[in-house]
């Protein structure tokens, strides 16, 4: 192991006063006047006399019963010993900063003594004392310390071929990131001087100075010969970044867009590779490995969603020697530099004494949400209502389900729970539906919530998933019809008030009313005031409905496969003010359905791991009094609502409009897709 020696013996005592020793002074001036074979041999003698001292304090003793630093020791309390604090990280040695992160994700009572001269019995740097019991080696000491207290083993989740990966992951940081770290620190350029000053090192001034001015090159001989003994140092500089770079790409291939490597939750692959990369992105040094993090690999640095420093997950900065630091800072490794992604969910805790991983495994662990994936879909074809005679819903919805079960692998008695969502029909269509395709006792949700109905069941589906208890479950949406606008879908609503009755009072108050199907008014109102505000002509709205046409003919689904000319959609008879025909989506009868899994079934079905698409982010809302209090029509139809849960969403994944490849958008009608442009960010209002 490449352990960084970053300090010296030579700390200043604070109870020792400088005195000058005259004495000794003119003891020097007796030596000026000794023969010359004298002076060569007391100056031999304080050589070997320096250099025994030397080895002495480098490399300790190494044998015998293990000294103990603590002496006054607290049963099941941990002493971590390491090297001095950094202005920049926590610990410039990726092996005390993986340890000390372990320790403080694992909530132990432990007290942290930075030093400088402080080794165990091997000579290594960091060690632990922990019940009179002395402990190095930062893998080994995890390994124990999880035995020994029983903790959580962070690696229980996974399977064998993740830990394979895992494994394989902390050799190449070991075997790879961490020499070129260690050749960039010392061996490359300046790099070796500027390492060893403030902020970086925080040690006392002497201290610095014997390292810059009188051990600096003993410390740049001894990295060169560790490098050569592990093959890395034989290569030419270039060489050296080359194969770091390849491995720095290959973790940012295997994180990808996840939050983790292994899920949702930090395992202990993620504390490794955290120590590694947070030395190559926060110390202040030039470095190839830190370009290309910035450059090409960004998922290797993520900002932590609430601007958490990495400092914070190790405290502040202390000055070397003495001090003891309390663990008192909460914990959170979702402020790490390689996180990706997107959004943490590891809560942040206050330390507790003597708390394991076991007894807070209910706060640490089952708070994390399970990724959720789509495993299999079903769709039938959407037709004009009434045109196909006897087809009824609980047929749709059968024959959508049964293509998402084929799909998915698996079978209606797998499913846990069930949304139905739908705007026109009974309270208990779910049940009636679902009962086609089978009976099996689990509860099934009628989601009546307009156009957002559909999505709406997805999204507690998700919800069901992220909870725990539920592995699998089936999100459908169906609707069925009659012919012409949504006014003839009939039932009796004159004895109640009226869902868009604050949307009518809006459109009253705006632009008036006419003898027109209701939600065209509504929607093209806002497309007038759109007009009105921003200068937007009717062709822009038409060439919205031209693509929408455009992008069904290749559909086999699409209630319409034809497509139309510009001036054919401008041409088309109008239903409202300058909507006409072609911009406003038809009445329709149709299924979908989805089967979403979880994480953990994901895991015991790996066949399916191909076609599992994760859902990154889903967001809920309402409107806003703006809605109705305003007199706008965008804001009416939506625009606040929109603009509101996109930015949780993007704040939730971590990414922005400008990530988004593949959009699709309610078109209701077209004045209201390019309203959701807007509100999503797509495009500057």
């Amino acid at each position: 192991m490449f352990l960084l020696m970053l300090s010296s013996w030579f700390e200043p005592s604070p109870s020792t006063e400088s005195t000058f020793d005259w004495d000794a002074m003119q003891l020097w001036n007796n030596v000026q006047e000794w023969p010359l074979y004298a002076k060569i041999g007391g100056g031999v003698g304080v050589i070997i006399i320096t250099h025994y001292a030397l080895k002495r304090i480098f490399r300790c003793f190494r044998s015998g019963v293990p000294k103990l630093y603590k002496k006054d020791w607290v049963k099941d309390k941990i002493y971590l010993y390491q090297f001095p604090r950094s202005g920049v990280i926590p610990s410039v040695s990726p092996y005390c900063l993986k340890l000390e992160t372990w320790l403080r994700f694992a909530m132990m009572d432990y007290e942290s003594y930075s030093s400088i001269s402080k080794r165990s019995k091997e000579g290594l740097v960091p060690f632990v004392e922990v019940n009179g019991v002395q402990l190095h080696d930062s893998a080994l000491i995890i390994q124990t310390l999880t035995s020994q207290f029983e903790l959580f083993n962070m690696e229980s989740d996974l399977t064998e071929e993740e830990k394979g990966i895992s494994r394989a992951i902390e050799k190449l940081c070991e075997n790879s990131l961490i020499p070129a770290l260690m050749f960039n620190r010392f061996c490359d350029k300046d790099n070796c001087s500027k390492f060893l000053k403030a902020p970086i090192v925080q040690v006392s001034a002497l201290v610095g100075f014997i390292y810059r001015r009188i051990l600096r090159r003993r410390l740049v001989a001894d990295m060169r010969a560790r490098l050569r003994a592990h093959g890395l140092g034989k290569h030419s500089r270039e060489e050296i970044y080359d194969i770091a770079l390849r491995d720095l790409a290959a973790l940012s291939q295997i994180l990808g867009f996840n939050e983790y490597f292994f899920g949702k939750r930090p395992h202990l692959v993620d504390i490794i590779v955290f120590s590694v990369l947070a030395q190559i992105y926060y110390i202040p040094l030039d470095n190839p490995l830190k370009d290309a993090m910035v450059e090409d690999y960004q998922n290797l640095k993520r900002t932590p969603p609430d601007g958490t420093h990495v400092r914070s997950l190790v405290g502040r900065s202390l000055h070397c020697g003495r001090l003891i630091e309390r663990a008192k800072v909460r914990s959170s490794l979702r402020s790490q530099a390689y996180s990706v992604s997107s959004h943490p969910q590891c809560t942040a805790s206050i330390f507790r004494p003597n708390c394991s991983l076991r007894s807070v495994v209910a706060t640490m662990v089952n708070p994390q949400k399970s990724k959720v994936y789509i495993i299999g879909v079903g769709m039938t074809k959407f037709v004009k209502p009434q045109s196909v005679p006897g087809l009824d819903y609980p047929d749709m919805v059968k024959e959508a389900v049964n293509k998402a079960l084929s799909d998915a692998k698996v079978k209606y008695s797998d499913i846990q729970q069930a949304t139905v969502g739908y705007l026109f029909g009974g309270s208990c269509c779910a049940q009636r539906a679902l009962y086609e395709v089978g009976m099996t006792g689990i509860p099934i949700y009628n989601v009546n919530n307009a156009c957002a109905s559909g999505s709406s069941g997805l999204f507690m589906c998700k919800q069901f998933i992220e909870g725990g208890g539920t592995d699998l479950a089936l999100a459908v949406g169906f609707e069925k019809m009659a012919q012409g606008s949504l006014e003839n879908m009939g039932g009796r609503m004159d004895d109640r008030a009226m869902p868009v009755e604050k949307h009518i009072g809006v459109m009253s108050e705006t632009y008036g009313l006419f003898p027109a199907p209701m939600t065209a008014q509504m929607f093209g109102n806002a497309g007038k005031e759109h007009m009105e505000k921003y200068g937007t002509k009717p062709e822009h709205f038409a060439k919205i409905a031209w693509k929408n046409h455009k992008h069904s003919v290749n559909n086999p689904n699409s209630q319409f496969q034809k497509e139309y000319s510009l001036e054919e959609v401008m041409k088309a008879r109008r239903i409202y003010d300058f909507m006409g025909l072609l911009e406003c989506s038809p009445t329709s009868d149709g299924a979908a359905a989805a089967v979403l899994c979880s994480e953990k079934f994901l895991r015991e079905h790996p066949h399916l791991k191909d076609q599992a698409v994760e859902i990154l982010g889903m967001q809920l809302g309402t409107d806003f009094p703006s809605a109705f209090s305003e007199n706008s029509n965008i804001k009416m139809i939506g625009f606040d609502m929109i603009q509101n849960i996109a930015g949780k969403l993007y704040k939730e994944t971590g990414l922005g409009p400008n990530d988004v490849q593949v959009i699709e958008c309610h078109d209701c009608f077209a004045p209201n897709e390019l309203i959701t442009y807007e509100a999503l960010g797509l495009c500057p209002i």
